[in-house]
């Protein structure tokens, strides 16, 4: 309780100092500047240029876990860094981009201890190919557009966490949504388009309906994973072609799309089955979107085919799974920059049985103190667990529900 009154002071009375405070603070970032980061180099003839930038997420979180047998409910406080990133972008003759970022998530998360780094995007990008104004390609580690809010930065979230069912989607096909691939891209007037071929999955990522992975086992060979996706802007003048989830109260904009993913012959073993079985995973997506002025919202489905019902079984039961989540934000003040917002997820991990319903409730409250250079958050969720998805406690009792209250921070320079 001491958490919840304290985090409610700071969202709601914080803002009054912020607004004093942030004319000075605009000046020493350079916040007209919607660009990441700070320019450390440009030749004479701006033919090359060096950027750098760091991004810093906290979670202050109070948790209840309400347990199959009431005896074993129990309450856990934790503090950890959602996200940590060192970004590096270099820009050359023009129409060759490189960029990259090396990142730690979830540091000190319930027992992670301090994590280590990994990179993150690592990408050459070539714009304008074949003299076409919007055409572009980029090779290596770079986000496939499975997902919007996947594709969207996390510094332009409304909240530091996406949906579960986006979050599964980001690993199915391809792992991390940016595993090593081709992408040829094209943005124009109307619409937007991706065509994609690349690695695929890899085994501690790859899930069961029940949500184990194959730790126990490997994934010994796949095809590559192949797809597309297309988004179309309908209305003239409400283009979304640099998506983002924060809009301060600004603009307008409209648009849908949807794509379909595929890696096939994945072969598999775990410690269950004697033998190596094969399975193939197509996922498929659809997307709606749209913000006027203060207003803003944007709503997924996806579906899931190829889905194993459980790695721990000595048989192969094959299904398919699907859901979505709704989310909207209406920006209260552009005075004091708060912006209260709310997210509904509905997810059926397999179709085929009972029992493998997954529901959330997220509702909170941003202040952008410096828009997405600096902002505070506040939020409740409750998190629903189907019979046959529930996770166990050391008692041996599942997990029914997740109760979180959270205070996040998000820090992007």
């Amino acid at each position: 309780m001491r958490l919840a009154a304290a985090a409610i002071t700071l969202c709601f009375l914080a803002p009054i100092y912020g607004q004093q405070q942030e004319a000075q603070l605009n000046q020493h970032l350079n916040e007209t500047s919607k660009k990441w980061g700070i320019e450390i180099f440009k030749s004479t003839d701006s033919k090359i240029k060096l950027r750098l930038g760091s991004r810093l997420q906290s979670v202050t979180e109070s948790k209840k876990i309400t347990s199959t047998n009431p005896a074993e409910d129990i309450s856990i406080q934790d503090m950890y860094l959602r996200r940590i990133r060192f970004q590096f972008e270099s820009i050359f003759m023009n129409d060759w981009r490189y960029y990259m970022d090396v990142r730690n998530d979830n540091s000190n998360k319930k027992d992670k201890g301090d994590g280590s780094f990994i990179v993150g995007d690592a990408f050459i990008e070539r714009k304008n190919i074949f003299g076409i104004e919007g055409l572009s390609t980029r090779f290596f580690r770079s986000k496939v557009e499975l997902s919007r809010s996947q594709t969207i930065g996390s510094a332009k979230l409304i909240y530091v966490d996406r949906a579960y069912i986006s979050d599964e989607a980001a690993a199915y096909v391809s792992d991390g949504r940016r595993a090593a691939n081709f992408q040829l891209n094209g943005t124009f007037d109307y619409w937007h388009f991706q065509v994609v071929a690349g690695d695929g999955v890899q085994s501690k990522n790859v899930h069961d309906a029940k949500g184990n992975d194959l730790s126990d086992g490997e994934v010994r060979k796949q095809n590559f994973m192949v797809g597309t996706h297309i988004m179309v802007y309908p209305l003239t003048g409400w283009d979304d072609k640099k998506p983002t989830e924060t809009y301060f109260g600004k603009g307008k904009h409209l648009s849908f799309g949807g794509g379909v993913f595929h890696t096939g012959s994945i072969q598999y073993s775990n410690a269950a089955q004697t033998q190596v079985s094969s399975i193939s995973r197509t996922l498929m997506n659809a997307e709606f979107s749209f913000h006027y002025k203060r207003l803003s919202f944007q709503s997924e489905y996806f579906r899931f085919n190829g889905v194993v019902e459980d790695f721990n079984s000595n048989q192969k039961n094959v299904g398919s799974s699907n859901g979505q989540y709704a989310q909207a934000e209406y920006y209260l003040s552009t005075e004091y920059n708060v912006a209260p917002f709310i997210r509904y997820e509905s997810w059926d991990r397999f179709k085929q049985k009972e029992g493998y319903d997954l529901n959330s409730v997220l509702v909170g409250l941003n202040w952008y103190y410096l828009q997405n250079r600096i902002r505070f958050g506040l939020s409740w969720q409750k998190d629903k667990y189907g019979s046959q998805i529930r996770e166990s406690l050391d008692s041996g009792a599942k997990i029914s529900e997740e109760e979180k209250l959270r205070l996040t921070t998000m820090w992007h320079f």
